[in-house]
């Protein structure tokens, strides 16, 4: 998700937490920190609809928007905290093969390993795809970037949210037309598609 759809999506979470709604009206003049708004609110919402934070919206005459937020829009930024709480909060164990379970205060502990792709693979596609940006405009790479980030932030979960990855999968494909003629690049974007498939087909 780019950082202008975040603001966006932070300002409409706002907004419904404030009138306790999901559906929320509101105008483009509202939004001061998003520049040039009025030319980029289409694309904006657009892409919060792929990523499943908006179901639905109304545009009208003079800037007034109206907009149906997902439950993963309303949670959105409550998840981000959490991730965020979490990895300042986690251990790190360095394994090779098997699995390690740690439990606090006589928990139990259900756990399914999991076998997929391991995080070197993974870390070596992002790194093929971040090499291989330099011949994007500016704007196109930004957007793989963001695309790259949230599909490396999901499947990093111990249980990645199959709606999201399936974004990310639309996020992914047109970006095979802009990767036309830098192969390394395409190639990488394939990989990464491939991985998320993968996840999926579980």
């Amino acid at each position: 998700m780019s950082k202008d759809a975040e603001k966006l999506l932070k300002f409409i979470v706002d907004e419904a937490k404030r009138l306790n709604a999901t559906s929320i009206d509101f105008n483009i003049r509202e939004i001061k920190d998003i520049p040039n708004i009025s030319f980029g609110i289409n694309k904006l919402i657009k892409e919060l609809e792929i990523c499943g934070m908006l179901s639905n919206h109304i545009m009208t005459l003079g800037g007034n928007v109206g907009v149906f937020l997902t439950t993963d829009g309303l949670e959105y930024f409550d998840e981000k905290e959490q991730t965020a709480l979490d990895s300042r909060n986690s251990m790190t164990f360095n394994i090779s093969g098997g699995q390690v379970n740690i439990a606090k205060d006589n928990a139990t502990i259900n756990a399914t390993q999991n076998n997929g792709v391991n995080g070197n693979e993974l870390d070596i596609i992002i790194k093929g795809i971040v090499d291989n940006l330099s011949g994007l405009k500016e704007e196109d790479a930004d957007g793989v970037l963001d695309v790259v980030d949230m599909a490396k932030a999901e499947l990093a979960k111990p249980e990645p949210k199959s709606s999201r990855l399936k974004n990310c999968i639309t996020l992914i494909s047109p970006m095979m037309t802009i990767a036309n003629g830098i192969p390394a690049l395409a190639t990488n974007l394939l990989k990464l598609q491939d991985i998320i498939v993968q996840y999926l087909s579980r």
